[in-house]
C-alpha cells in the first residue's frame, strides 16, 4: 500500500482539513520487479554471448583461414582459366567474410572486457608504412593519390599497442579508399602535443575527397552496424562495425575520435592516442651527407597538398626549395637556371599531371633543353632510363636513400647510407 495525506485549504489559504488516502500499488511493484529481473537476465545473456564469442574467436577464425590458405595453394597449381576464376571468387569471398567475422569478434571481445592493450616498443613510421602498403594497389586502381604528412618533430620511438593503432588506421583508410572516387586524394597526417618525459599524445588525421557524410548521420556514425543508409551497404559493402571498433580502441588508448564532413566534398577523421616514450629514447635526425647538403630543389606537382608536404620535408633537411604547379611552369623555371646564383640541383617531378605530365616534361628537359639535372619522378609505377622513380607516398629516409643512389652512390653503400643519414643521436635518460 502507498499512503498519503491530502490537505484541504479555505479561502484564506489555511489548512482546515486533512484527508488520508491509500492506494494499492502491488501491481506496480510486481511490474517493476518483473522488469528488473528481465533486465538482469538480458544483461546476463548478453555477457554470456559476448564471453562465448570472445572465447570462440580462434575456433571461428581457423576454418576461414584454412579456406583462404587452401585457395591460395590451389591458385598456384591450377592451369584451367575457369577453375582459376572460381578459386578467385572463393578466395575473395573468404577474405571478405573473415573481415566481417573479425569485426564482430572484436566488438564482442571489447564489450566482454576481454580485449587488452599490449604495451611494447615500436616505431611510428613502421606502422604508417604498413598501413599505406596495404592500400597502395587499391588506390592505384582508382587513381587515388595517397599523401603522408608526419610532422618532423613528432616522436617516432613509442611504447604501446602498435597492432591496435594499426587497426584504427586501417579502418579509417579502408573507408577513405572505399568512398573516394577515381582521381581523389587521401591525406594521412600525424602531429604531436602534450609531450612529457615518459608519455606523449599524438594527433592523427585522415582527410579524403570522397562522397562525404550527411550532417544528420554524423552523430550516430560511431554506433555499431551503422551506415548512412541501406544503399551504402549495397553499393560499397561493409559491416558498419569498423568505426565503432575504432572509437572503442581509441578510447582504450586514452584518446577520442571525431569527424568533420560535407557531402560531395569529403571527410576528415581525427583521433588522439596516448603512448609511452622509450626510457632511453634515441632521437634520430635525418641529415644528408655533406656532399648533397644545401641543394636547391625544384618541386613540380599540380597538387597543393603534395607540394606543401614535400617542401616541409626538404626544408627539414636544409635544402632550398622552389615550387612549380605544372610541367610547363617547371620548364620556364629551368630555362634561366644556369644564369642564376642558385641554379636548380635536383628536380622532384610528379608523373600524373594534366597537360604536360612528368615523363613528357622530363624528356624535354633531357633532349630539347639538354639539361642533365638529376630528376626524381614520383609515381607508383615503373621506371625509365635516366630517371629514378620514387613510390608515392614515401618516408623521409626512403627519399634520402633514393637521392643518395641518384647522385651516383652504389647499391652496396645503401646500408652505410642509413648510418650516414642518422649521425646525430641524443640519449635522454629518465628516472
Amino acid at each position: 500500500m502507498d499512503y498519503s495525506i491530502k490537505p484541504v485549504k479555505n479561502e484564506e489559504g489555511k489548512v482546515v482539513l486533512l484527508i488520508p488516502e491509500g492506494r494499492d500499488i502491488s501491481n506496480r511493484k510486481w511490474i517493476e520487479k518483473e522488469l528488473r529481473e528481465a533486465k538482469e537476465k538480458a544483461e546476463i545473456a548478453t555477457h554470456a554471448k559476448n564471453s562465448f564469442l570472445a572465447n570462440m574467436s580462434h575456433e571461428i577464425r581457423t576454418p576461414m583461414n584454412g579456406i583462404i590458405a587452401a585457395s591460395d595453394l590451389a591458385l598456384k597449381e591450377t592451369e584451367s582459366e575457369k577453375l582459376e576464376h572460381y578459386l578467385k571468387i572463393i578466395h575473395s569471398s573468404a577474405h571478405s567474410l573473415l573481415g566481417i567475422i573479425n569485426d564482430i569478434l572484436d566488438v564482442s571481445k571489447i564489450e566482454a572486457g576481454k580485449l587488452d592493450l599490449e604495451m611494447h616498443p615500436f616505431q611510428l613510421d613502421d606502422v604508417v608504412d604498413t598501413v599505406i602498403d596495404m592500400f597502395l594497389n587499391r588506390a592505384t586502381e582508382k587513381t587515388i593519390e595517397i599523401l603522408v604528412d608526419i610532422d618532423p618533430e613528432t616522436s617516432r620511438s613509442l611504447i604501446g599497442d602498435s597492432l591496435r593503432l594499426q587497426q584504427v588506421l586501417v579502418n579509417l583508410m579502408s573507408n577513405a579508399v572505399k568512398f573516394t572516387e577515381k582521381g581523389g586524394i587521401i591525406l594521412l597526417g600525424v602531429t604531436e602535443h602534450g609531450k612529457s618525459t615518459d608519455n606523449t599524445t599524438l594527433d592523427f588525421f585522415l582527410k579524403d575527397t570522397g562522397v562525404g557524410i550527411p550532417q544528420d548521420y554524423i552523430k550516430r556514425i560511431f554506433e555499431p552496424f551503422s551506415q548512412a543508409d541501406a544503399s551504402i551497404t549495397r553499393h560499397y559493402g561493409g559491416s558498419g562495425l569498423g568505426l565503432c571498433i575504432s572509437k572503442q580502441l581509441v578510447e582504450m588508448m586514452d584518446g577520442e575520435i571525431q569527424v568533420e564532413s560535407e557531402p560531395g566534398v569529403g571527410s576528415t577523421f581525427r583521433f588522439t592516442s596516448r603512448f609511452g616514450r622509450r626510457p632511453e629514447e634515441i632521437t634520430r635526425k635525418l641529415v644528408p651527407p655533406a656532399d648533397i647538403q644545401g641543394l636547391t630543389v625544384l618541386v613540380v606537382d599540380d597538387c597543393v597538398d603534395s607540394r606543401t608536404i614535400m617542401k616541409k620535408m626538404l626544408e627539414s633537411f636544409g635544402f632550398h626549395v622552389e615550387m612549380a604547379g605544372s610541367g610547363g611552369e617547371s620548364l620556364r623555371r629551368l630555362e634561366d637556371s644556369e644564369m642564376r646564383e642558385n641554379p636548380v640541383d635536383l628536380v622532384m617531378m610528379d608523373w600524373l599531371m594534366p597537360e604536360l605530365n612528368g615523363i613528357e616534361a622530363s624528356k624535354i628537359i633531357r633532349t630539347e633543353m639538354n639539361l642533365h639535372i638529376p630528376i626524381i619522378l614520383m609515381t607508383a609505377f615503373g621506371r625509365e632510363a635516366e630517371m629514378v622513380f620514387l613510390l608515392n607516398p614515401y618516408t623521409s629516409r626512403l627519399f634520402l636513400m633514393r637521392l643518395w643512389m641518384l647522385l651516383g652512390k652504389k647499391m652496396s653503400n645503401v646500408q652505410n647510407c642509413e648510418n650516414t643519414l642518422q649521425p646525430e643521436r641524443r640519449f635522454t635518460k629518465t628516472g
